[in-house]
């Protein structure tokens, strides 16, 4: 072992166990100025130096930790791969969990699980602070993934082992995910019989009421207090219901809709404004006073700004078209507006919101999906429709940047060859039949094989249309491909089953979709028999837009809101974007079941 000088003994004993040191002559104490600066290089000095296994490995965590500390996450990676958790020591645990939370840190969820799975393994694990630092971090995993049902599983059994200075952020938390579960996901949880779980998720359905007013939301709270004074919520309510109180002395009393009502999107205008009227409606009094200007008929949207002030409106909703969007970007809002769409690279700009049916969240959500499930492997079909070809390459550049990897990414002609020849490529088919003819050639005798699909592929996303589904998920039978999951956005599901489709031909084939679609009934009376779901969508986006207008007040000051809407669950991100999660279906004998009933979420 190297001499080590006498000043460096000082900053060992002060940065963690004591250290045997020797006194060495001629010291150097320049390279010692700096604590900061130097204890990467003596904590890797040391290690390399050291006696034995052991304690080179104490050293080298120590030197992962500095480096985790400069935010050089892939060194710190680097070192604990190589030098700490690759080995059986004292030292393995707490490289584990550091590599976890790392792993969390550069937003690999998937990572830091299984790091966590090898700490929960290891003896230490059993300490009651390590349980508790273990269940921590993989909370921080599920929520990173969106397994919200997990995630509230996790932060629920925290809840009874923390320390009390830790109990209320963790309290925290837990609320925020269980604001961010779907209806049906609720339903799934509520069948545990936990009684803390059932209360937290009895005055989330309170929220979850948007027909309520705020007085009576409140009321509902207050009486669940009362018949539960002993749980966590009724001692220190979240944040939501303690700003109800306030609320109806914040909700809006005008509100204007900007919407182009008599050009190309009258249509689509016109479902938008029969659903926040149905929602408007259906308020009890007193109601805010609703103004509607026609964007078509102004010549610009500081025109239309200048004659939605003359209603002097709390919030405005609207407008609905991309360029009336990019007019935005050059006017001072003096009123906050949510826009009903968004541009691809929109600034963040003061009292300007988006709100749209965008695929992006829903992109999102099926990837958190499709990882929570262990996926790694994706693969992109697409019909070469422009939104498709559009669709496939934003689901690409979300892939690439949520650590999943992309094998392949195709499209097709609308042809029986040109679908069956995509498929052939994108399973590696074709390659095994090139490589038999070579064979066959070179040996000059027929060969007898079995074809088989690639083995690397978790998943497939498809950007095309229900009809074209139905012929694609066959195919991907056909050469024996049953086993890979297909994912999709709501826009596969742009028509209603008829007579004559196969169930085998649209099972196994998961997608998003509205809550209120999901849910829809015959009698609804939103929805007429004729509408088509991309109507309903816009009717239900007209909905969720009277919603976030009445409650915006919610997410200016509650940093995490959620609220359950028509289009899903809805918050509001640094962007100043609305996002929506919707619900995950797939069809099962005919009908729309939970995907979760075919692919437990656990």
């Amino acid at each position: 072992m190297r001499i080590i000088t006498l000043s460096l003994f000082a900053v060992l004993l002060s940065a963690c166990n004591s250290v045997e040191v020797q006194q060495k002559t001629n010291t150097n104490n320049e390279a010692l100025s700096s604590i900061e600066s130097a204890s990467f290089e003596t904590w890797m000095t040391l290690a390399r130096s050291a006696e034995n296994e052991e304690i080179a490995a104490s050293y080298f965590l120590s030197a992962a930790e500095a480096k985790n500390q400069e935010k050089d996450y892939a060194k710190a990676l680097e070192i604990l791969t190589e030098n700490v958790i690759n080995l059986n020591t004292q030292s393995t645990f707490k490289g584990l969990l550091l590599a976890a939370n790392i792993s969390n840190l550069q937003n690999t969820p998937l990572k830091a699980l299984s790091y966590l799975s090898k700490a929960k393994r290891n003896p230490l694990s059993n300490h009651p602070n390590n349980a508790n630092k273990i269940s921590i971090l993989r909370s921080e995993s599920l929520e990173q993934l969106e397994n919200w049902p997990a995630a509230v599983k996790e932060r629920l059994k925290l809840s009874l082992s923390l320390p009390l200075e830790e109990i209320d952020y963790n309290q925290q938390q837990l609320w925020s995910d269980i604001q961010n579960l779907t209806d049906s996901e609720t339903l799934y949880l509520q069948n545990g019989n936990d009684s803390i779980l059932n209360g937290w998720l009895s005055i989330s359905s309170i929220l979850r009421q948007n027909a309520l007013t705020t007085s009576e939301q409140l009321n509902a709270f207050t009486q669940w207090q009362l018949r539960n004074q002993f749980h966590p919520a009724a001692t220190a309510p979240p944040k939501d219901f303690l700003i109800l109180s306030d609320i109806d002395e914040l909700t809006p009393k005008n509100i204007t809709l900007l919407l182009p009502l008599t050009g190309k999107l009258r249509d689509a205008s016109q479902a938008i404004l029969d659903g926040f009227l149905y929602s408007h409606f259906a308020q009890p009094p007193p109601r805010a006073e609703v103004h509607l200007i026609d964007t078509d008929t102004t010549n610009s949207m500081e025109e239309a700004l200048v004659q939605a002030a003359f209603y002097t409106p709390d919030i405005i909703i609207g407008p609905l078209q991309k360029s009336h969007l990019a007019e935005l970007n050059h006017l001072d809002l003096n009123t906050p507006l949510i826009a009903l769409n968004r541009l691809d690279n929109q600034p963040v700009s003061p009292n300007l919101f988006h709100f749209s049916l965008n695929a992006r969240d829903e992109i999102i959500e099926l990837i958190r999906h499709a990882q929570s499930e262990g996926a790694k492997t994706t693969a992109v079909i697409s019909t070469q429709d422009t939104w498709a070809l559009r669709q496939a390459d934003e689901f690409r550049y979300i892939a690439e940047n949520n650590d999943v990897e992309l094998l392949t990414q195709l499209d097709y002609e609308n042809t029986p060859k040109s679908r069956q020849d995509t498929i052939k490529k994108l399973l590696l088919v074709d390659e095994s039949q090139r490589r038999k003819k070579w064979l066959e050639s070179k040996l000059s005798t027929d060969i007898t094989s079995a074809e088989r699909s690639r083995q690397d592929l978790d998943y497939i996303f498809f950007a095309g249309r229900f009809a074209d589904a139905k012929q694609i998920r066959p195919l991907l039978d056909f050469y024996f491909a049953s086993n890979i999951p297909l994912l999709a956005t709501s826009t596969i599901n742009n028509k209603q089953l008829d007579g004559l489709t196969k169930e085998e031909d649209i099972e196994r084939i998961i997608f998003n979709e509205l809550p209120s679609i999901v849910r829809a009934k015959n009698d609804d009376l939103l929805f007429n028999r004729n509408d088509s779901n991309f109507i309903k969508r816009l009717k239900s986006l007209g909905q969720d837009a009277h919603l976030l207008a009445n409650r915006f007040p919610i997410f200016q000051q509650v940093s995490n809101a959620k609220m359950s809407g028509s289009t899903g669950i809805l918050s509001l991100d640094k962007n100043q974007i609305f996002n929506k999660r919707t619900e995950l279906v797939t069809y099962k004998q005919g009908r729309l079941i939970n995907a979760k009933e075919t692919s437990p979420n656990e």
